[in-house]
C-alpha cells in the first residue's frame, strides 16, 4: 500500500499497486481486474471504496478510500 494524496482538494487515499509482469502476467491481470470489478459494484459502509484505478503495461493502482 502507498499513500496517495489528490492535489486539487489535499485528500488522503491508499494506493494498492499490481504487478502485472513477468511469466504469470495474464493470470495475475485477470485477479486483478477482477478485484477491481468487484470494488466498483460494492458499496457498503464495512468496505473500502474505490476511487480510481489507473492502468498500462505492468502494473494496476487502485485507489481507495
Amino acid at each position: 500500500m502507498i499513500k496517495c494524496r489528490e492535489k486539487t482538494t489535499d485528500c488522503l487515499y491508499a494506493g494498492k499497486v499490481v504487478r502485472v509482469g513477468g511469466k504469470v502476467r495474464e493470470e495475475v491481470r485477470q485477479r486483478a481486474e477482477r478485484e477491481l470489478d468487484l470494488l466498483r459494484e460494492l458499496v457498503h459502509p464495512r468496505v473500502v471504496t474505490l476511487v480510481d484505478a489507473f492502468n498500462n503495461e505492468d502494473r494496476i493502482v487502485l485507489v481507495m478510500e
